[in-house]
């Protein structure tokens, strides 16, 4: 039986009570373009407060039209929000001031660029950067 599992980008999924969301990584990359700021998890953070993934589609980040409902909008507040195939690793705790929740922003570095990947634990949600000796 294989491990590997293609998924749909956004992916939202709940493990053991954590209610997970994640995109690869396109969506911040396209709103970076467009903001002053350089802090990707501020711009993440931003995304939460907006309920919405990617404001900037269809504009300027290319997407299939949807007329029956929005996937990049937040149904409910993550406990765990990745984001994938950014230049480095970074984390922040924030807390959703309409729900309460408290959210883990997750950066995940381009394991392509930097041989680095990530493991979450979903009992503390604590991120473990394990570094590669591959060089890619």
């Amino acid at each position: 039986m294989s491990t590997f599992r293609l998924v749909t980008n956004p992916y939202d999924i709940t493990i053991n009570g954590v209610h997970i969301v994640g995109t690869s990584g396109q969506n911040l990359d396209d709103i970076y373009k467009y903001v002053t700021t350089e802090d990707r998890l501020q711009i993440a953070e931003g995304t939460l407060h907006w309920r919405h993934m990617a404001p900037t589609a269809p504009d300027t980040l290319a997407c299939l039209p949807f007329f029956e409902s929005d996937p990049f909008v937040f149904d409910s507040t993550p406990h765990v929000y990745f984001i994938g195939n950014q230049p480095s690793f970074a984390q922040k705790l924030v807390r959703d001031p309409d729900t309460g929740v408290v959210v883990k922003i997750v950066l995940v570095p381009s394991f392509a660029r930097t041989g680095e990947a990530l493991i979450l634990n979903l009992r503390t949600l604590d991120v473990y950067l394990l570094k590669t000796a591959i060089s890619l």
